[in-house]
């Protein structure tokens, strides 16, 4: 506990989460994130935030699932979810459960990573996680945590986002001291005085798409010493280190509340989050089709073949058709089924694959949403 303190206290000589050790009065709104600019609108509505005993972010991963990071556990009882325009924004939902990494180690940061479950669902879209492998390019962090590093900790007024780039592990370690304190389990971002800093815990690191149904997760604000200081990166829980771990966490435990993409077995309708359609409510597959529709009448006239149209379609995309970007490429009610490399092309929900070469998975097609899986 006397190193934890001194770390915030002498934040620049020790290693540290980057955790802000709760609210204090008079705060006076400064920008946060080093060197980031301001989000004006919610383009990210599923950063979320903890801010209670301590200030971290997080990170919407299923209608009722958070991810962030271990050490952030204890921060607040409640999360805010897509805050963008100051600290006390955001839909707030109790926390109901949580599952922390089992090999989490708080003196070295290592495994630094939870999952929460909220208690209810948040009609907001959530976030993919991103399984590959990172070793370049460039990323995009957000939160309300602090930039001035020569000035008092205090909170933004609305929420900050940074371009920082990836950084070879052996480089980022060398930077750290040569340590080896920076595991396979970790990643390291900077760029040129721009960084994460105190009480961005928890928050995301992203691959930025078009928009927010195209960003994907790839990594979890950890720790460092001190802020943007020159040849010191930041380092990040890598997603696809635990990608496996957080798919089998979820199913064993919380795979009523788990996105589609995860494919839990148990689950009993698909929960994923389309835009300009409304989520489908937890009830059974069976009650979204038709009473008058069998099982037989199902597989014949449900079941398409996967067809690929174009990459930017000008005509709208009929069911099984692809490749779309959003739901406004499809026909009728259809809507945009994305996969993104994770879901066999068999088991999108009402086609199946034909042909010798089947459509790609990277390619998104239109779905019917209220046909069985």
């Amino acid at each position: 506990m006397i190193i934890q303190v001194l770390c915030l206290v002498f934040f620049f000589s020790c290693k540290s989460s980057r955790v802000f050790a709760g609210p204090t009065t008079n705060e006076i709104p400064k920008k946060r994130i080093i060197n980031g600019k301001s989000v004006h609108h919610q383009r990210y509505p599923y950063f979320s935030l903890f801010y209670g005993q301590s200030l971290c972010g997080g990170v919407l991963i299923g209608p009722r699932l958070v991810l962030s990071a271990a050490h952030c556990e204890d921060a607040s009882s409640q999360i805010r979810v897509g805050a963008f325009e100051d600290p006390s924004d955001g839909d707030r939902v109790n926390i109901l459960s949580t599952i922390v990494h089992p090999d989490y180690e708080h003196s070295r940061f290592d495994n630094d990573i939870i999952i929460f479950q909220l208690e209810r669902d948040v009609d907001l879209p959530y976030i993919k996680l991103g399984p590959e492998h990172i070793s370049g390019g460039t990323f995009t962090v957000i939160g309300f945590g602090d930039t001035d590093k020569g000035s008092e900790l205090v909170l933004s007024n609305i929420l900050q986002e940074v371009e920082l780039t990836y950084i070879d592990t052996d480089d980022c370690d060398d930077g750290h001291g040569n340590r080896n304190e920076v595991k396979e389990d970790m990643m390291c971002l900077a760029g040129e005085d721009k960084d994460s800093c105190i009480g961005d815990s928890g928050g995301p690191m992203i691959r930025k798409g078009l928009d927010s149904y195209s960003d994907t997760l790839v990594g979890i604000v950890s720790w460092g010493r001190g802020c943007a200081e020159k040849g010191v990166p930041g380092v990040y829980s890598r997603i696809s280190h635990f990608y496996d771990w957080i798919l089998e966490a979820v199913c064993e435990n919380y795979s009523k509340d788990a996105p589609y993409y995860m494919r839990c077995e148990s689950r009993t309708v698909a929960r994923t989050y389309y835009p300009t359609q409304t989520t489908l409510a937890p009830t059974s597959m069976d009650s979204l089709i038709s009473s008058t529709i069998n099982d037989t009448e199902l597989s014949t006239n449900y079941s398409y073949d996967l067809e690929f149209i174009a990459w930017t379609p000008k005509i709208k995309l009929k069911n099984c058709q692809g490749d779309c970007d959003t739901d406004n490429d499809c026909e009728w009610d259809f809507v945009c089924f994305k996969r993104n490399g994770e879901i066999d092309t068999r088991d999108v929900p009402g086609c199946t694959s034909s042909g010798a070469e089947p459509i790609a998975d990277n390619i998104d097609v239109c779905i019917n949403p209220n046909v069985r899986i």
